[in-house]
């Protein structure tokens, strides 16, 4: 007898455009910890230079993780990255957290 392909179940969440933004369950929170750290300084306001040298990085090595990471989220700005992290589940929700 012939095995079907299991494929992974999706979670979809809602995003601000028109589309909603599907993430295959079990990788959320997969983002290395370096795209992680990059995503928490993005989320922060600090600038690309500032995040570069906060990481200890050369500026073009920075564009290459957020290119990685605007690809893992399906974005095309640090905004839009930004709101689709936090619909992940990949950004703290400061609403939550106690003070």
């Amino acid at each position: 007898s012939a095995r079907k392909k299991q494929v992974a179940p999706t979670a979809i969440a809602p995003a601000s455009e028109d589309a909603a933004v599907r993430v295959p369950r079990g990788s959320l929170g997969l983002l290395t910890p370096r795209e992680e750290r990059v995503l928490e300084l993005m989320r922060l306001g600090h600038s690309e230079a500032a995040i570069a040298e906060a990481l200890r990085i050369d500026p073009v090595e920075l564009s290459w993780y957020v290119e990685h990471l605007f690809a893992r989220l399906g974005a095309r700005s640090p905004g839009q990255a930004l709101r689709r992290a936090n619909l992940m589940g990949l950004t703290p929700d400061e609403r939550r957290t106690v003070r």
